[in-house]
Protein backbone atom coordinates (compact mmCIF):
# COMPACT_ATOMS: atom_id res chain seq x y z
CA UNK A 1 0.00 0.00 0.00
CA UNK A 2 2.79 2.43 0.89
CA UNK A 3 4.41 1.88 -2.53
CA UNK A 4 1.17 2.75 -4.37
CA UNK A 5 0.75 5.93 -2.32
CA UNK A 6 4.34 6.97 -3.12
CA UNK A 7 3.77 6.58 -6.87
CA UNK A 8 0.56 8.59 -6.79
CA UNK A 9 2.15 11.35 -4.75
CA UNK A 10 5.08 11.60 -7.18
CA UNK A 11 2.69 12.04 -10.06
CA UNK A 12 3.42 8.71 -11.77
CA UNK A 13 0.46 6.88 -13.24
CA UNK A 14 2.27 3.61 -13.94
CA UNK A 15 1.19 1.94 -17.20
CA UNK A 16 -0.76 4.30 -19.44
CA UNK A 17 -3.98 3.26 -21.20
CA UNK A 18 -3.22 2.08 -24.76
CA UNK A 19 -6.04 4.19 -26.23
CA UNK A 20 -4.57 7.53 -25.13
CA UNK A 21 -3.50 9.51 -28.20
CA UNK A 22 -0.87 12.24 -28.17
CA UNK A 23 -2.40 15.69 -28.89
CA UNK A 24 -0.84 18.19 -31.27
CA UNK A 25 1.08 20.66 -29.10
CA UNK A 26 2.35 22.83 -31.95
CA UNK A 27 1.96 26.54 -31.25
CA UNK A 28 1.20 26.12 -27.54
CA UNK A 29 3.07 27.82 -24.73
CA UNK A 30 4.77 25.65 -22.11
CA UNK A 31 2.06 26.48 -19.58
CA UNK A 32 -0.69 25.48 -22.04
CA UNK A 33 1.24 22.32 -22.94
CA UNK A 34 1.52 21.29 -19.28
CA UNK A 35 -2.15 22.05 -18.65
CA UNK A 36 -3.33 20.01 -21.65
CA UNK A 37 -1.16 16.99 -20.80
CA UNK A 38 -2.02 17.19 -17.10
CA UNK A 39 -5.72 17.09 -17.96
CA UNK A 40 -5.20 14.15 -20.32
CA UNK A 41 -3.07 12.17 -17.86
CA UNK A 42 -5.08 13.10 -14.73
CA UNK A 43 -2.26 15.04 -13.07
CA UNK A 44 -3.56 17.28 -10.29
CA UNK A 45 -0.64 19.71 -10.68
CA UNK A 46 0.37 20.76 -14.24
CA UNK A 47 3.91 21.54 -13.06
CA UNK A 48 4.43 17.88 -12.15
CA UNK A 49 3.65 16.77 -15.69
CA UNK A 50 6.85 15.13 -17.11
CA UNK A 51 7.88 17.44 -19.94
CA UNK A 52 11.48 17.74 -21.12
CA UNK A 53 12.36 20.95 -22.96
CA UNK A 54 15.32 20.14 -25.21
CA UNK A 55 18.03 22.86 -25.29
CA UNK A 56 18.30 23.14 -29.09
CA UNK A 57 15.68 25.41 -30.61
CA UNK A 58 13.55 24.52 -33.63
CA UNK A 59 14.17 27.18 -36.28
CA UNK A 60 11.02 28.31 -38.07
CA UNK A 61 9.37 31.52 -39.22
CA UNK A 62 5.84 30.06 -39.07
CA UNK A 63 5.54 29.70 -35.27
CA UNK A 64 6.11 32.56 -32.79
CA UNK A 65 9.30 32.38 -30.74
CA UNK A 66 9.06 30.44 -27.48
CA UNK A 67 6.08 28.28 -28.46
CA UNK A 68 6.22 24.52 -29.05
CA UNK A 69 7.42 23.71 -32.57
CA UNK A 70 8.46 20.05 -32.25
CA UNK A 71 7.33 17.23 -30.04
CA UNK A 72 7.99 13.60 -29.25
CA UNK A 73 5.82 11.51 -29.34
CA UNK A 74 4.34 12.90 -32.54
CA UNK A 75 0.67 14.01 -32.71
CA UNK A 76 -1.86 11.15 -32.99
CA UNK A 77 0.68 8.54 -31.88
CA UNK A 78 0.50 6.50 -28.67
CA UNK A 79 1.10 8.77 -25.70
CA UNK A 80 4.19 8.30 -23.56
CA UNK A 81 4.86 8.92 -19.88
CA UNK A 82 7.42 11.59 -20.87
CA UNK A 83 7.01 14.26 -23.54
CA UNK A 84 9.94 16.01 -25.21
CA UNK A 85 9.49 19.40 -26.88
CA UNK A 86 11.64 21.94 -28.71
CA UNK A 87 10.65 25.60 -28.68
CA UNK A 88 10.50 27.81 -31.76
CA UNK A 89 13.19 30.33 -32.60
CA UNK A 90 13.19 32.55 -35.71
CA UNK A 91 14.65 30.91 -38.82
CA UNK A 92 15.28 34.32 -40.39
CA UNK A 93 17.36 36.72 -38.31
CA UNK A 94 19.24 39.97 -38.71
CA UNK A 95 23.00 39.53 -39.12
CA UNK A 96 24.71 41.27 -36.19
CA UNK A 97 27.48 43.81 -36.70
CA UNK A 98 30.73 42.07 -35.74
CA UNK A 99 33.02 44.70 -37.27
CA UNK A 100 35.76 45.67 -34.85
CA UNK A 101 35.43 42.41 -32.89
CA UNK A 102 38.32 40.00 -32.54
CA UNK A 103 38.18 37.02 -34.86
CA UNK A 104 37.44 34.38 -32.19
CA UNK A 105 34.75 36.56 -30.54
CA UNK A 106 33.03 37.15 -33.88
CA UNK A 107 33.24 33.45 -34.75
CA UNK A 108 31.67 32.45 -31.42
CA UNK A 109 28.80 34.94 -31.83
CA UNK A 110 28.06 33.88 -35.42
CA UNK A 111 28.11 30.17 -34.54
CA UNK A 112 25.89 30.75 -31.47
CA UNK A 113 23.21 32.05 -33.84
CA UNK A 114 23.24 28.85 -35.89
CA UNK A 115 25.13 30.45 -38.78
CA UNK A 116 28.18 29.11 -40.62
CA UNK A 117 31.24 31.22 -41.39
CA UNK A 118 34.48 31.11 -43.30
CA UNK A 119 37.48 33.49 -43.28
CA UNK A 120 37.37 34.95 -46.78
CA UNK A 121 40.46 37.16 -46.89
CA UNK A 122 42.46 39.93 -45.21
CA UNK A 123 42.47 43.57 -46.30
CA UNK A 124 44.26 46.77 -45.34
CA UNK A 125 41.87 48.95 -43.37
CA UNK A 126 42.32 52.21 -41.47
CA UNK A 127 39.12 51.97 -39.44
CA UNK A 128 39.55 48.60 -37.71
CA UNK A 129 42.65 47.36 -35.83
CA UNK A 130 44.78 44.49 -37.07
CA UNK A 131 43.16 41.07 -36.49
CA UNK A 132 39.63 42.41 -36.02
CA UNK A 133 36.72 42.04 -38.40
CA UNK A 134 36.61 44.70 -41.11
CA UNK A 135 33.71 43.40 -43.21
CA UNK A 136 31.15 40.62 -43.55
CA UNK A 137 29.28 39.30 -46.57
CA UNK A 138 26.30 39.75 -46.33
CA UNK A 139 26.57 43.15 -44.66
CA UNK A 140 25.53 43.74 -41.02
CA UNK A 141 21.77 44.11 -40.68
CA UNK A 142 21.02 41.84 -43.63
CA UNK A 143 18.34 39.19 -43.17
CA UNK A 144 19.88 35.70 -43.14
CA UNK A 145 18.64 32.20 -42.39
CA UNK A 146 20.15 29.85 -39.85
CA UNK A 147 22.99 27.77 -41.38
CA UNK A 148 23.64 30.47 -44.01
CA UNK A 149 27.33 30.92 -44.81
CA UNK A 150 28.83 34.25 -43.67
CA UNK A 151 32.13 35.42 -45.17
CA UNK A 152 34.43 37.20 -42.71
CA UNK A 153 37.09 39.68 -43.85
CA UNK A 154 39.75 40.57 -41.28
CA UNK A 155 41.75 43.79 -41.06
CA UNK A 156 45.47 44.09 -41.69
CA UNK A 157 45.39 47.64 -40.39
CA UNK A 158 47.44 50.19 -42.29
CA UNK A 159 50.46 48.45 -43.67
CA UNK A 160 53.88 50.06 -43.26
CA UNK A 161 56.61 47.76 -44.54
CA UNK A 162 59.34 47.67 -41.91
CA UNK A 163 62.09 45.06 -42.16
CA UNK A 164 62.68 42.73 -39.23
CA UNK A 165 66.27 42.27 -38.02
CA UNK A 166 67.31 38.78 -36.97
CA UNK A 167 69.84 38.09 -34.23
CA UNK A 168 72.52 37.97 -36.93
CA UNK A 169 71.62 41.47 -38.13
CA UNK A 170 69.95 40.34 -41.37
CA UNK A 171 66.95 42.42 -42.45
CA UNK A 172 63.95 40.31 -43.51
CA UNK A 173 60.68 41.66 -44.86
CA UNK A 174 58.25 39.33 -43.11
CA UNK A 175 55.30 41.05 -44.77
CA UNK A 176 56.04 38.97 -47.87
CA UNK A 177 53.81 35.92 -47.84
CA UNK A 178 54.85 32.36 -48.70
CA UNK A 179 52.68 30.90 -51.45
CA UNK A 180 50.70 27.74 -50.60
CA UNK A 181 49.06 25.27 -52.97
CA UNK A 182 47.52 21.82 -52.54
CA UNK A 183 49.54 19.59 -54.84
CA UNK A 184 47.59 16.37 -54.19
CA UNK A 185 45.47 14.49 -51.67
CA UNK A 186 45.57 10.76 -51.04
CA UNK A 187 44.04 8.17 -48.72
CA UNK A 188 46.93 6.67 -46.75
CA UNK A 189 44.96 4.33 -44.47
CA UNK A 190 41.41 3.20 -43.77
CA UNK A 191 39.44 0.89 -41.47
CA UNK A 192 35.87 0.43 -40.28
CA UNK A 193 35.98 3.63 -38.18
CA UNK A 194 37.33 6.06 -40.79
CA UNK A 195 40.31 6.97 -42.94
CA UNK A 196 43.37 9.23 -42.99
CA UNK A 197 44.08 11.78 -45.70
CA UNK A 198 47.51 13.12 -46.67
CA UNK A 199 47.46 16.65 -48.10
CA UNK A 200 50.64 17.31 -50.07
CA UNK A 201 51.36 21.05 -49.90
CA UNK A 202 53.55 23.04 -52.28
CA UNK A 203 55.11 26.06 -50.54
CA UNK A 204 57.09 28.80 -52.27
CA UNK A 205 59.67 30.80 -50.29
CA UNK A 206 59.69 34.55 -51.19
CA UNK A 207 62.71 35.36 -49.03
CA UNK A 208 66.42 35.61 -49.76
CA UNK A 209 67.03 33.24 -46.87
CA UNK A 210 65.98 29.63 -46.18
CA UNK A 211 62.77 29.26 -44.21
CA UNK A 212 60.92 26.58 -42.27
CA UNK A 213 57.14 26.21 -41.95
CA UNK A 214 55.80 24.15 -39.04
CA UNK A 215 53.24 23.90 -36.21
CA UNK A 216 50.23 23.93 -38.53
CA UNK A 217 46.78 24.50 -36.97
CA UNK A 218 43.83 24.44 -39.32
CA UNK A 219 40.35 23.24 -40.22
CA UNK A 220 39.17 21.15 -43.17
CA UNK A 221 36.22 22.37 -45.23
CA UNK A 222 34.44 20.48 -48.02
CA UNK A 223 32.47 22.67 -50.45
CA UNK A 224 32.78 25.48 -47.87
CA UNK A 225 31.15 23.38 -45.13
CA UNK A 226 33.35 22.65 -42.13
CA UNK A 227 34.14 18.96 -41.70
CA UNK A 228 36.85 19.12 -39.01
CA UNK A 229 38.32 21.89 -36.88
CA UNK A 230 41.25 22.27 -34.47
CA UNK A 231 43.52 20.01 -36.53
CA UNK A 232 47.21 20.12 -35.58
CA UNK A 233 50.16 18.86 -37.60
CA UNK A 234 53.77 18.46 -36.53
CA UNK A 235 54.97 18.66 -40.15
CA UNK A 236 58.16 20.73 -40.55
CA UNK A 237 58.91 21.80 -44.13
CA UNK A 238 62.27 23.41 -44.99
CA UNK A 239 62.31 25.58 -48.11
CA UNK A 240 65.44 26.88 -49.82
CA UNK A 241 66.14 30.50 -50.82
CA UNK A 242 63.52 31.71 -53.33
CA UNK A 243 62.67 28.04 -53.81
CA UNK A 244 59.83 25.56 -53.59
CA UNK A 245 59.41 22.55 -51.31
CA UNK A 246 56.73 19.96 -50.67
CA UNK A 247 55.44 18.53 -47.41
CA UNK A 248 52.49 16.57 -46.11
CA UNK A 249 49.95 17.31 -43.39
CA UNK A 250 47.93 14.33 -42.19
CA UNK A 251 44.20 14.58 -41.46
CA UNK A 252 42.45 11.62 -39.74
CA UNK A 253 38.71 11.51 -40.48
CA UNK A 254 36.25 9.47 -38.41
CA UNK A 255 32.97 8.35 -39.98
CA UNK A 256 31.28 9.45 -36.74
CA UNK A 257 32.33 13.06 -37.47
CA UNK A 258 30.93 13.21 -41.03
CA UNK A 259 27.45 14.81 -41.31
CA UNK A 260 25.14 13.32 -43.99
CA UNK A 261 25.31 16.48 -46.13
CA UNK A 262 29.13 16.37 -46.27
CA UNK A 263 29.12 12.60 -46.89
CA UNK A 264 27.09 13.35 -50.00
CA UNK A 265 29.73 15.91 -51.10
CA UNK A 266 32.52 13.37 -50.61
CA UNK A 267 30.89 10.87 -52.98
CA UNK A 268 31.74 13.04 -56.01
CA UNK A 269 34.19 15.77 -56.97
CA UNK A 270 34.36 18.30 -54.15
CA UNK A 271 36.42 21.33 -53.14
CA UNK A 272 38.75 20.55 -50.23
CA UNK A 273 39.96 23.58 -48.32
CA UNK A 274 42.50 23.96 -45.52
CA UNK A 275 42.24 27.21 -43.53
CA UNK A 276 44.45 28.01 -40.58
CA UNK A 277 47.82 29.24 -39.37
CA UNK A 278 51.42 28.06 -39.32
CA UNK A 279 54.71 29.09 -37.72
CA UNK A 280 57.43 30.46 -39.98
CA UNK A 281 61.13 30.72 -39.13
CA UNK A 282 63.51 32.71 -41.34
CA UNK A 283 67.05 33.01 -40.00
CA UNK A 284 66.27 33.87 -36.37
CA UNK A 285 63.06 35.69 -37.25
CA UNK A 286 59.85 34.00 -36.10
CA UNK A 287 56.24 34.76 -36.96
CA UNK A 288 52.85 33.09 -37.17
CA UNK A 289 50.91 33.42 -40.44
CA UNK A 290 47.56 32.50 -41.92
CA UNK A 291 47.14 30.21 -44.89
CA UNK A 292 44.13 29.29 -47.03
CA UNK A 293 44.37 26.71 -49.82
CA UNK A 294 41.77 24.80 -51.79
CA UNK A 295 41.48 22.42 -54.72
CA UNK A 296 38.90 20.05 -56.20
CA UNK A 297 39.32 16.27 -56.07
CA UNK A 298 37.22 13.14 -56.51
CA UNK A 299 39.02 11.19 -53.80
CA UNK A 300 36.92 8.09 -53.37
CA UNK A 301 35.83 7.21 -56.91
CA UNK A 302 37.93 4.03 -56.87
CA UNK A 303 37.57 3.12 -53.20
CA UNK A 304 34.46 0.92 -52.77
CA UNK A 305 34.95 0.39 -49.02
CA UNK A 306 34.93 4.09 -48.18
CA UNK A 307 32.17 4.81 -50.70
CA UNK A 308 29.97 2.17 -49.03
CA UNK A 309 30.39 3.83 -45.62
CA UNK A 310 29.78 7.31 -47.05
CA UNK A 311 26.67 6.04 -48.88
CA UNK A 312 25.34 4.76 -45.56
CA UNK A 313 25.87 8.13 -43.88
CA UNK A 314 24.44 10.13 -46.80
CA UNK A 315 21.33 7.89 -47.02
CA UNK A 316 20.03 9.33 -43.74
CA UNK A 317 19.23 12.54 -45.66
CA UNK A 318 16.56 10.73 -47.66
Amino acid sequence: MSLVILLVMSGSLGALPSDLVMPDLTGLSLDSTRAQLASLLDYTEPDSCPIIVLPDSFYTDSIPEGLVAWQEPLPDSVISDTTKVRLAAPLTIELPDVRGMKFMEAMALIESLGLEFYPARQIENEEYPVGTIAKTVPEPGSLVKREDLIAIVTSLGVFTPTPTKTSTGVEIHLYEHPEFKISSVSVVSEDSTGFELAFKLQIRNPYKHPMTTEKFKFELQVNRARLLKDISSDASIKIPVKGVAYGKVMVPVSYADIPPSIAEFLLSEAEYRLVGTFAITVESGFSRRAFDVKRKFDLFASNPAIRKNLDGIASSLQ
